[in-house]
C-alpha cells in the first residue's frame, strides 16, 4: 500500500498496471505511482538524485518532498491547499502584486476624481491604495516561506509521536472503528462515502489524513459520551 506524499492517507484503490500518476481520493493531490507497484522511476527536476514522489499541482511537474510547497488558497467562500514547486508560487506571489497594483491605481483615479466633492473620503481611499501598494510590493520582492511537505511531515510525525505516548492512538485502527461505525449506520455503499468525504473535507483544508481521522474519532467518541451522560 502506497501513502499519498500530502496528506499521509493510505491509496487503497486497485493501481492499474501502467498508470503513471494516480490521485489521492482524500487531499486530491498527484501521486506519482512508485517503482514498485509499476509506474516507473521519476526523478526531481530539482534534484535528480532524488527520486520523485508527486506532481506540482500548478505546472504538473515530477518533484520530491523538499521542493513542493503547501500554499493556502483563499477565496470569498473556497479554502484549499495547493502542492506548488518553488517557480510556481513566485507566479503565485506575483499575481497577488499585480492585483493588489492594479487595485491601488484604480483607488488613486477615484480619490483624484472625488477629491474636490468629498476630500475626506478621498483621502481615505488614498489611505488603502498606498496599503494596496506596499502589500503589493511586499509581495514582489517576498521570499517562500510556505512549508515544504518535508518540513509538514516532520512536525505530523511528532504530533503522532507525542499522541502514541498517551496511548490509545493507531489511525488505521480508528479509520476500522469509523468504518465500521458508519456502514452499520447507513449502510456499506453510503456509509463508505459519507466517511470518505468527511475525510476529504477536512485533508482539503490542510490537515494530514492522520490528523482527520483522529478528529473524526475522536468527535465521535465524546458523541458517545455525551449521549451517555443523559
Amino acid at each position: 500500500m502506497m501513502l499519498c506524499p500530502f496528506c499521509g492517507a493510505p491509496y487503497r484503490q486497485l493501481v492499474p498496471s501502467g498508470t503513471v500518476q494516480v490521485k489521492c481520493p482524500y487531499c486530491g493531490g498527484a501521486i506519482l505511482v512508485p517503482d514498485w507497484l509499476g509506474g516507473g522511476q521519476h526523478f526531481c527536476s530539482n534534484h535528480p538524485e532524488k527520486v520523485a514522489t508527486a506532481l506540482c499541482n500548478e505546472c504538473g511537474g515530477n518533484f520530491c518532498r523538499s521542493c513542493l510547497h503547501l500554499f493556502s488558497l483563499t477565496g470569498r467562500d473556497v479554502r484549499a491547499t495547493l502542492y506548488l514547486c518553488s517557480d510556481c508560487i513566485r507566479k503565485k506571489y506575483f499575481e497577488q502584486s499585480n492585483n493588489a497594483f492594479f487595485f491601488a491605481f484604480f483607488g488613486v483615479l477615484m480619490g483624484l476624481f472625488i477629491i474636490g466633492i468629498i476630500p475626506l473620503m478621498s483621502f481615505i481611499v488614498f489611505v488603502v491604495s498606498a496599503g494596496a501598494a506596499l502589500y503589493g510590493l511586499d509581495r514582489r520582492t517576498k521570499t517562500i516561506t510556505e512549508p515544504t511537505l518535508d518540513q509538514v511531515h516532520a512536525e505530523q510525525a511528532a504530533r503522532e509521536e507525542a499522541f502514541e505516548a498517551l496511548g490509545d492512538f493507531n489511525v488505521e485502527d480508528m479509520f476500522g472503528s469509523l468504518m465500521t461505525e458508519y456502514v452499520t449506520h447507513w449502510g456499506a455503499g453510503t456509509g463508505v462515502n459519507l466517511l470518505e468525504n468527511e475525510i476529504n473535507a477536512y485533508t482539503r483544508h490542510g490537515d494530514s489524513y492522520s490528523e482527520a481521522v483522529q478528529k473524526i474519532y475522536y468527535r465521535h467518541s465524546q458523541k458517545k459520551k455525551t449521549r451517555r451522560l443523559v
